[in-house]
């Protein structure tokens, strides 16, 4: 038998001198595809295709083409299963076949992912705020971040103008009131007119307080009061406007009260604007002081507070008896001393008080300072009188009357039958009847020695003493 190379190959005789090389022709009716496994291969280069499969051929490395990116879809159709027990034939097989070739001359392709070998793309690193919604979110956060910035700048500034406000008033408010009291000590100085001051310049210097009392309300209705101590700012004012007004009723009225020829009357003009005194002290203690205090207490402030009470006070201690007809008679003779306006003429006559003392227990009474006196039967006071004039003095009567208001309750006198020149004389006068006492309540005693005629200096001759009658 013939070697196989000897033998003719089958079919019909190729006369067209072709190699092989060019596509076989369809063959069969027109519209039949051909089962030529390049037939729907489409090809740009079948020269370079069999020129790949001469290389392989011969063992040499081939290089692979670069494809362009199918997304997969070629190993999609690879992928996709026949039916059960179908042959591929037709244009399928020829398909596949050329899959098939094509593969081995370009070498395996990987798909992306999965098993096919292809490495999976990666995509590179994005920055989250590449995101819209990252983005559109951090711009809301950075909004309310600087919202929060500014309310707390806000509040802050609000809160230093609230406590800078708050302590400019208080300071400034706290020196008005205390120079007004101040006022107060000057008034009575020159009430009592220790220095012998004639009608003419108790005048002025009357005037002269009017007019700083005048100057500290107008100051006080300039303050800006923070909304917290408006109402307590209003009360300040008004405490100033009663002093002002006291003060020059004081000034108005002082040539008429030394020349008054009645007593009760002369006294009243002078109570009436110690009354106005008294309460201007109860209104800045009531409703400044204490509604300013609070007002700081409701807001937290700490580093100033309001002045003590006894610093604004106009009317200090024992000077509040003034505000009773019977206390105010006692600064008659001091505003009606003549000083350097006297006469001259004749010896001069006086007579003054020079102490008293509570029998018994021996108990020294001052001007303006409480005591407590036990209760007995036998209670006295012994008053000491002194002649400081150049006559004797005959039938002085030394009066004590205790009183617990406006009115005195209970008056006992004794007289000094005579009492020389230079001579200092101890009366005894009767303490008050047991059934006009108010036991363990503060009342006033005065002491009056009565004047002499000719006398210029009636300021020295009487004096109050507070004192509290207890049980024995």
């Amino acid at each position: 038998m013939a070697d196989s190379e000897d033998m003719p190959p089958s079919g019909p005789p190729d006369d067209t001198g072709e190699t092989g090389r060019n596509r076989i022709p369809p063959s069969g009716e027109p519209g039949e595809r051909h089962s030529d496994f390049m037939a729907d291969d489409e090809l740009e280069d079948p020269d370079g295709f069999f020129a790949e499969l001469e290389r392989q051929n011969r063992g040499e490395e081939i290089v692979p083409k670069a494809e362009p990116e199918d997304f997969g879809f070629d190993e999609i159709s690879r992928d996709e299963p026949q039916e059960s027990g179908a042959a591929p034939t037709g244009d399928a097989a020829s398909a596949s076949r050329a899959r098939r070739m094509r593969g081995r001359a370009t070498g395996p392709r990987r798909r992306s992912g999965g098993a096919s070998g292809r490495p999976p793309r990666t995509r590179p690193n994005e920055s989250p705020f590449a995101n819209p919604r990252v983005r559109a979110l951090l711009g809301v956060v950075l909004v309310v971040v600087v919202l929060a910035v500014i309310v707390l700048i806000v509040r802050n500034y609000e809160r230093n103008r609230l406590v800078d406000g708050y302590t400019s008033y208080v300071t400034t408010s706290g020196q008005i009131a205390q120079s007004s009291a101040a006022l107060g000590a000057n008034l009575i100085r020159t009430m009592q007119n220790t220095s012998g001051h004639p009608p003419a310049q108790l005048q002025a210097d009357l005037q002269a307080l009017a007019t700083q009392a005048t100057s500290q309300t107008e100051q006080a209705q300039g303050l800006d009061a923070p909304s917290g101590v408006v109402d307590a700012n209003h009360a300040l004012v008004l405490a100033l406007q009663y002093r002002q007004d006291g003060l020059q009723a004081l000034s108005t009225n002082l040539q008429s009260i030394v020349h008054s020829t009645s007593e009760v009357a002369a006294a009243q003009s002078i109570a009436s604007p110690m009354q106005q005194f008294l309460a201007s002290d109860v209104i800045v203690q009531d409703s400044y002081l204490s509604e300013t205090a609070q007002a700081l207490r409701n807001e937290s402030i700490t580093g100033v507070s309001v002045p003590s009470a006894n610093s604004v006070t106009f009317l200090q201690g024992a000077n509040q008896t003034y505000v009773l007809p019977t206390g105010a008679a006692r600064l008659l003779g001091s505003l009606r001393r003549v000083g350097a306006e006297s006469s001259g003429q004749g010896a001069p006559h006086g007579l003054s008080l020079v102490s008293v003392v509570a029998e018994p227990g021996s108990i020294t009474l001052t001007p303006g300072i409480a005591e407590k006196i036990a209760e007995s039967s036998n209670l006295h006071w012994a008053v000491s009188v002194q002649n400081g004039g150049s006559f004797v003095e005959n039938n002085i009567k030394v009066s004590a009357s205790l009183g617990y208001g406006t009115t005195p309750v209970d008056v006992q006198t004794n007289t000094i039958s005579s009492i020389n020149p230079g001579q200092q004389v101890v009366i005894s006068v009767p303490g008050p009847q047991a059934s006009q006492v108010k036991l363990g309540t503060l009342g006033l005693l005065h002491i009056q020695v009565a004047t002499v005629p000719g006398e210029q200096n009636i300021a020295n001759n009487a004096a109050d003493y507070p004192i509290t009658v207890t049980f024995s």
